[in-house]
This record gives C-alpha cells, structure tokens and sequence, in this order.
C-alpha cells in the first residue's frame, strides 16, 4: 500500500500499522511541500477564485407564504449536566424513549453514549466504547474480506491480547483502536447503537497488520447494559457506514448506510456507488439497497459533495434524502417525490459544477477547506441536513446558505405527509449566544426538540409542534 499522504485513510477504509507509524513525517514533509508552492497556490487561487463563480448565479424562487408555519411555542429548557467525569463535546444524534423519560445521546469525540432523565436533563449514567468491543468484533464469526490492492491476501481478526504476539505493542492498540457510538435509536424498549469499532487484522503469512473497522450495532438494555454486537458484514462491492440505519421488526432486518472508496480509489469508477446496504438481525449482508441517486454520478461528484444520506420511516414506509438532491427516495433509489416551496433550487450548481474543470475544483476544493465551503454553498444554496419522523409525518431539517441575511444562513423546517403533501414550514434562525447542534422530536408529547451549545454549556428546548 503507498505510503501517499494524499491517500490517507477515511472512515470505512483501513491502512497498516507501518503506514500509521510514519503518518506523522508524511504530514510535515507534505507541509515543507505546502509551503515551497505557496506563492504559486495564490496565484491559481486567485484567479480561480474570480473565474470558477465568474458566472454563476443561483435561481432564486418566491416562496409560498400560505402555508402553515409552526408557531413552535416554548414549553420548556432543559439544561444538560456535565461533570468532571462526562463533558459534552458534540451530538452526532439522540432519541428518546416513547414515555418520555430517557434521553440518549451519542458523542463519538468522547467515545460515548450517554443517558439522561429526560425532564431534568441529570446524568443517569453513560457508556465508553472501549477495547473490549475490539474483542467483540475479532471472535465473532465474520472475517475481513480479500482486497485485490492487498494481493488478494486472506485476513483474519484477532484479540487485543494475542495481537501482541504480531509486535502491535499496548501503546498502538490504545492509539489506532479507538471505537465510538455514532447514532442512537430506542427501539422496542431497546437502546441500538451504530457504533464505528477497529479491531487488528493479520494476514495468514503476518505480511500485514492493520487496523480494520467494522460498523456494529450494539444493543443495550435502559441501563446501558450491552447485550448483544452485532458485527455487520462488510464486503468489497460495500463496506457498511456509521451515519444512519433503520429497523425492521418483520421480518428482522436493518437498512444501513454504506461507503465504498476502492471502485474510485483503485477502479477509477465514480458511478453506481452504494449508498444503503440491508442486513438481516445476525449482520449478514443480504443487498445493497440503494446506490447514489444520477445527479451524483458525474466526474468526481460522489466524493467531492457531501452524500451521506438520511433515513426515516413511517410505520414500514422508508424514506431517504441525501444532502443536495432535492428528492425523497424510496429503496433501489426510486423517486418519492420533490421538496417543494424553498427559495433556492440546487439544479443550476449542478449543471455549472459539470463545467468546472478538474484541475480548479482540485485547486479551490482541495487547498484550502474555508474556499471549498464558500464555493460549495454558492453552488448549492440548500442542504438537507437530516430527516426524521415527527407528528406522524416526515419532517426535513433544510439548511439555506443565504448571503443577504444576517449569519449567512438559517434553516427551514418542512413537514411532509407519506404521500408528499407540504403539511407546514417553518424558518429557524439562530441565536447569537448559542448555536443549533442537533434536532430531533418527541412523539409522545409532540415537541420538537432542540440541541444548543453556548459558552454556558448545553441546554434541550422543547418547542410546541402543532
């Protein structure tokens, strides 16, 4: 495998120990080379930045004022209590249970799920995603799949323990196997954790010694006690994700993101790129489910755009957005039907990304991220950030890049029926003091919920949803 700091690895891939030791070096040898063509760097950049939105201009629509916005009344903040013991970095997701006492919250910074009584937002206990899950991973019955770039060599997982016997030392365990809880779902009196979980992989030969990941589903009971891993099969053609699943009760199944960077990596293919893979209840791989919908599918639009879908059901209806493509989905990427009534389309930042050539959006995408975010926002004004169920409906948390209003952006709430009728929207702006992390609703109650950070620490408010 080459040691190119270019091709460092992302979540869903794996690289060996060898090539982990020297990632620091790479890092400063790439800097010396940063800096060695700086001058030159400036130079594209600011010509690139004149010509590669020289000509563009979003289309802009009227919005149709008559339909109904949620007052989103207040009801009630909840602080969320941190210790010395437990501090809050982030909210990748949270959901609570369907009385309304248990909030859970995932923070894959901290490797952490942590449980709170919902109404006074106390601390009732919280659990690490240590190495023992490692341990899960590397004697349960699923193996590591042949990779063609590794010679088609047969891997095998093993112990933390007996991967000393390899000469992985306690210090590399404890440094490259670091597991975290990503997303969180309370399912029929059960708490389900998407989890991102690294365990060693040895070639038969001892040739190769890497850190592989495999995405699991950890079931717990209330009290975060785990009673069963679920070790997801991962396979060349799909390797399983950590940004959402679904759970099916009949017939046992589980809908999960997927990834897949070798058919672009080492194929040079950007198209039919899965996106969701199905799974049955012991993790086997049954299908891929859905691939990239057709507006990713052009030059490198697959990587270079956000595409992570969301997932939400109602009842046993599946629905699935990804974060610039203005559709609801059904599985095998079926159509369900167009988000409506926003003051932006993305189809004109499609069509002009087509035209830009490589060698610019390598430039402006690649070199410098705050350049990247400004362009990709011009392109693409509206993002959908997730969907989630609420009010027996499907509602879209819809992300506008808007340059004339104050902070740039703000968010639109839209609440869609089954059938794809626009029930009500609603515009969020945010707070100067505090900052919008996540949100997500209470069904038993009908509020939505919202995550804030502020210089204060965390806080839940519950707003009325009518």
């Amino acid at each position: 495998m080459s040691n190119n700091i270019d091709n460092l690895p992302v979540k869903g891939t794996c690289v060996p120990f060898t090539m982990l030791k020297n990632i620091n070096k790479l890092i400063d040898m790439k800097k010396i080379i940063f800096f060695i063509s700086i001058l030159f760097l400036i130079a594209v950049k600011c010509n690139s930045k004149k010509n590669v939105l020289s000509d563009f201009k979003s289309e802009k629509y009227l919005i149709d004022t008559n339909v109904f916005t949620q007052s989103l009344n207040f009801i009630d903040e909840v602080i969320i209590e941190e210790t010395e013991n437990l501090i809050l970095n982030n909210i990748s997701s949270a959901d609570i249970d369907s009385k309304s006492n248990f909030l859970i919250i995932t923070d894959p910074v901290n490797r952490t799920a942590n449980l709170y009584d919902y109404k006074t937002g106390r601390i009732k206990g919280w659990l690490f995603a240590d190495l023992n899950l490692s341990d899960s991973v590397a004697m349960s019955d699923k193996n590591p799949y042949k990779r063609y770039y590794l010679g088609n060599k047969v891997l095998r997982y093993v112990r933390n323990e007996d991967s000393k016997q390899y000469g992985i030392s306690e210090k590399e365990i404890n440094t490259f196997l670091k597991n975290e809880f990503d997303v969180v779902k309370l399912i029929n009196n059960k708490i389900y954790l998407l989890s991102l979980i690294y365990v060693t992989a040895i070639s038969e030969d001892d040739s190769i010694k890497m850190p592989e990941n495999n995405t699991c589903i950890i079931q717990c009971d209330y009290n975060l006690n785990i009673e069963r891993v679920i070790v997801l099969e991962n396979q060349l053609k799909s390797h399983s994700g950590i940004d959402g699943f679904l759970f099916f009760q009949k017939p046992n199944m589980f809908l999960v993101t997927a990834v897949q960077t070798t058919r672009q990596r080492y194929e040079g293919k950007i198209d039919s790129l899965p996106s969701i893979s199905l799974y049955n209840n012991n993790g086997n791989f049954i299908e891929i489910s859905s691939y990239l919908p057709e507006l990713y599918c052009f030059k490198n639009a697959g990587y270079m755009l956000e595409y992570s879908p969301s997932l939400a059901q109602i009842n046993s209806e599946v629905f699935i957005t990804y974060p610039y493509d203005l559709t609801f989905y059904k599985e095998k990427n079926i159509p369900r039907f167009k988000i409506k009534n926003l003051p932006f389309s993305n189809n004109h930042g499609f069509n002009y990304y087509k035209k830009i050539s490589n060698d610019i959006v390598n430039t402006d995408l690649n070199s410098d991220w705050n350049e990247r975010y400004k362009i990709m926002n011009a392109l693409f004004p509206i993002r959908i950030i997730r969907i989630f169920e609420g009010n027996n409906n499907i509602i879209a948390q819809i992300l506008v890049n808007d340059t004339t209003i104050k902070n740039g952006y703000y968010y639109i709430l839209q609440e869609y029926d089954s059938k794809g009728t626009l029930i009500s929207q609603t515009n969020i702006f945010e707070e100067d003091d505090s900052k919008i992390q996540y949100m997500t609703f209470d069904n038993e109650n009908n509020y939505l919920i919202i995550f804030k950070k502020s210089k204060n620490g965390w806080r839940m408010e519950k707003r009325e949803w009518k």
